[in-house]
């Protein structure tokens, strides 16, 4: 099991959507510039993330993606795993360090594997931290995309 920067914003956009309740597909566009990363780079995390059946793509106009599941089904190991790809170094046993790392390894994936994305955004549903309206507005960008609305949206 692999934490990384990768895995982080996987987690994150995977949390975006899924707190997307419009349901309507999201761009990877508005993702890339709420979480401030390159549009690449979430191309290429989503790439890995639809291969492995964790979201859907829509294309065209009003397209882009949605969980393949809901967000009680989806668990923090299958995204991770989805994003890192496992590199099967066998371990070497008379290393006591790579034997405990493994070990603990192990343990973090299993307890990752019983958190889900829905427990995730219970967690945080009181300090919203996903796209909103107004995060969209201040952007001031000249996107003519649908914006990503949660329950927390006010509007002035």
């Amino acid at each position: 099991m692999k934490l990384s920067t990768k895995g982080k914003y996987a987690i994150r956009a995977m949390a975006n959507i899924a707190l997307n309740k419009a349901k309507k597909p999201i761009t990877l566009l508005n993702l890339a510039k709420h979480q401030g990363i390159s549009l690449s780079y979430l191309e290429q995390l989503f790439s890995l993330l639809r291969k492995n059946s964790l979201v859907s793509g829509n294309r065209g106009p009003g397209g882009g993606y949605t969980l393949a599941n809901s967000p009680k089904n989806i668990t923090v190991a299958q995204i991770l795993k989805a994003v890192n790809e496992k590199k099967d170094k066998p371990i070497n046993y008379q290393k006591k360090d790579e034997v405990i790392w493994e070990g603990f390894s192990n343990k973090l994936y299993k307890h990752l594997d019983t958190i889900t994305l829905d427990s995730l955004i219970q967690d945080i549903s009181q300090n919203e931290t996903a796209i909103t309206k107004e995060s969209l507005i201040n952007q001031k960008s000249n996107i003519t995309e649908a914006p990503i609305v949660t329950e927390k949206t006010t509007y002035q």
